[in-house]
């Protein structure tokens, strides 16, 4: 049996997968069970070797006919139709694999209410081999908060403590996981990572990657130096030498906590920059554009342009996005520096296709310049660059059309009284009276 289930995970290993040929070694392990040969016609490891490779490429048609043929040999060869709590979890995971790529809420919502299904029937099973395991529980609240139904959670978590099952660290990364895309509270997550430590968890890079997102969203720059520090000091206690950094990506998150947080700000970013620098850690694109904010939002042109001249040059050819970024940063830069006319010749020399954060940024500073001529001229620019007017903000739309009444009636008013002045001198000319009784 062993050396069948190697050929079996072999042939299921190939690119693609060998399902065929996979099958045909399941029908000779029955054939040698029929003959003597081997004691049972499958066990764990046939059954999770065969669904754990249709879950991989999402198979849900494939992965529910191998269960009803898992099963029926089970049940024929030993009464019972229950299979291994694994080949289930197999089945739960393909369900989740659907919904990562199915990229609309009707179908993520009716593959979800499918493992819910499956997921009754584990738990409706007395068989001891079949009962709910910490896997299966994770399985249903990562699907749970993918599909936004986060009200789900706490049944799943009940259940678990009721079952005797334990949590691990994969259940509590999901919970802060699901708990940031939701944009919940932030001391809904302070409780998460609290009975982390009651529990006795330590963290792992990915439990801080997605705290540090949190203090991202939340603006909690103190926390995210906090969580840091807290990520160093683990770091040096796993290392012999004492002296291993946090990835790239922790430091970049820190960088951009910083910046959400005014308590913090630039300086605070700019430090991190340094850090990284004398350890020689890459600052990657996402590096690059946070510490460029940071010298924007100073007003340092020059910087700017420097930092953004070697991220060019790492990447030769960069995405439509990336380089309307990059063209913000610049702008942004001159606009703190007061040189709006420089933003606005970048807008409309440079700039293809602005979107709502440009547009956003060059009508603020334009209305801020109180300067009717550069109101029109940006909103010119903005309109001849194709810019959709159906995504503009309402409030700033509605400052741009304030600034532009106010101008009207001062012109209105100016009209009037050059209109009244010429009348005043006519009246004179015709009537030869200048003591007013022509009024």
């Amino acid at each position: 049996l062993p050396v069948l289930n190697r050929f079996a995970r072999g042939c299921l290993q190939l690119s693609p997968p060998q399902f065929k040929t996979a099958n045909r070694v399941l029908q000779i392990m029955e054939d040698c069970f029929e003959k003597g040969l081997i004691r049972k016609p499958f066990d764990e490891i046939t059954c999770t070797t065969f669904l754990d490779a249709y879950a991989e490429v999402g198979d849900l048609q494939g992965i529910n006919k191998m269960v009803n043929i898992f099963r029926s040999l089970h049940e024929k060869h030993t009464g019972s139709k229950w299979l291994f709590v694994e080949a289930y979890n197999s089945v739960l995971k393909c369900y989740q694999s659907n919904i990562a790529v199915a990229g609309d809420q009707t179908i993520s919502n009716a593959y979800y209410e499918q493992a819910c299904e499956l997921y009754e029937e584990i738990l409706r099973s007395r068989n001891l081999r079949s009962q709910a395991d910490t896997v299966t529980f994770n399985t249903m609240l990562a699907m749970a908060c993918s599909v936004g139904r986060l009200e789900d959670i706490p049944q799943y978590l009940k259940m678990m403590e009721k079952r005797r099952v334990n949590r691990s660290l994969v259940t509590f990364n999901i919970l802060i996981k699901g708990t940031v895309e939701s944009h919940a509270k932030f001391s809904t997550l302070i409780g998460i990572v609290t009975d982390m430590d009651n529990e006795g968890y330590n963290f792992d890079e990915y439990t801080y990657q997605e705290l540090l997102s949190a203090c991202i969203q939340h603006r909690k720059g103190a926390y995210a130096e906090r969580l840091f520090k807290r990520l160093k000091h683990t770091l040096e206690e796993n290392s012999r030498q004492g002296t291993f950094a946090p990835h790239p990506t922790a430091y970049v998150s820190l960088m951009r906590a910083y910046l959400s947080d005014p308590e913090f700000g630039p300086r605070a970013v700019i430090e991190v920059y340094f850090e990284m620098r004398q350890k020689n850690i890459a600052l990657g694109t996402t590096g690059y554009i946070a510490v460029a904010d940071a010298y924007a939002q100073r007003g340092d042109v020059q910087t700017v342009r420097t930092l953004l001249s070697e991220l060019q040059a790492q990447l030769p050819s960069p995405t439509p996005h990336v380089q309307l970024v990059l063209l913000s940063l610049r702008m942004k830069a001159c606009i703190s520096a007061n040189r709006f006319q420089s933003a606005l010749q970048i807008l409309e020399d440079e700039v293809s296709h602005p979107d709502t954060t440009v547009f956003n940024m060059m009508v603020s500073a334009a209305l801020r310049t109180d300067n009717t001529s550069s109101i029109l001229r940006t909103l010119r620019a903005l309109e001849d660059k194709g810019f959709p007017t159906s995504e503009a903000s309402g409030p700033l739309v509605a400052a741009v059309m304030r600034r532009l009444g106010r101008t009207i009636n001062r012109l209105d008013d100016r009209l009037q009284k050059a209109l009244l002045r010429a009348a005043r001198r006519r009246a004179v000319e015709e009537s030869g009276d200048e003591s007013g009784a022509w009024e």
